[in-house]
């Protein structure tokens, strides 16, 4: 039943034009959320990624990339090795206004692998050493993470930083950053 859902879903997908998938899509804030824009179902790191500023090498979109984080159609894989592999994003904001915050991460397991999320320069996240969390692939809601967070200018930087140990990876995908009240991120 997954596998056939699955067909359905990138069949579904196909059919819908590039750019729309790549812009933010209201309420989100975040171009290129689930890190599908430059491709599906790849088996390489996928460089550059669409909306995103990335610095280190072995960083990009995938899908099957890491045998361990396998499950979801696309997604962003830091492999950085020795120093953080950095991905980050500009959006627009509204000084004072709350937001949330959220994605999916999830680690395979490796020793030395390393996450952290930022929201404007500030960790609202970190792991070291995370086991691997079979919610990534069920989708049961285990690795999904959010924060309440307030911008403090009209733009504001989110950056998701990991590393690994050389063969491994840390995953994140599903990245959405919405206005806790949307009256309030219209003024």
């Amino acid at each position: 039943m997954r596998r056939h859902l699955a067909g359905l879903f990138c069949f579904l997908f196909s059919i819908v034009p590039a750019g729309a998938r790549c812009m933010a899509q209201p309420p989100n804030l975040v171009v290129n959320s689930s890190f599908e824009c430059d491709g599906v179902q790849t088996s390489n790191l996928v460089f550059p990624i669409t909306g995103w500023s990335a610095e280190q090498p072995r960083i990009g979109e995938t899908s099957t990339f890491n045998s361990i984080l396998v499950g979801h159609l696309e997604y962003l894989a830091i492999c950085a090795a020795g120093t953080l592999g950095v991905v980050s994003q500009s959006i627009e904001t509204v000084p004072g206004q709350d937001y949330t915050f959220a994605f999916t991460f999830g680690s395979d397991g490796a020793e030395g692998n390393f996450f952290q999320a930022k929201w404007d320069d500030q960790v609202v996240m970190q792991a070291a050493g995370m086991r691997f969390k079979p919610g990534w692939i069920t989708f049961d809601g285990s690795v999904e993470y959010s924060f309440i967070v307030t911008a403090s200018s009209r733009r504001t930087r989110i950056s998701l930083e990991g590393k690994g140990n050389g063969r491994s990876c840390v995953g994140v995908d599903d990245v959405s950053v919405t206005p806790v009240n949307s009256h309030a991120a219209n003024r």
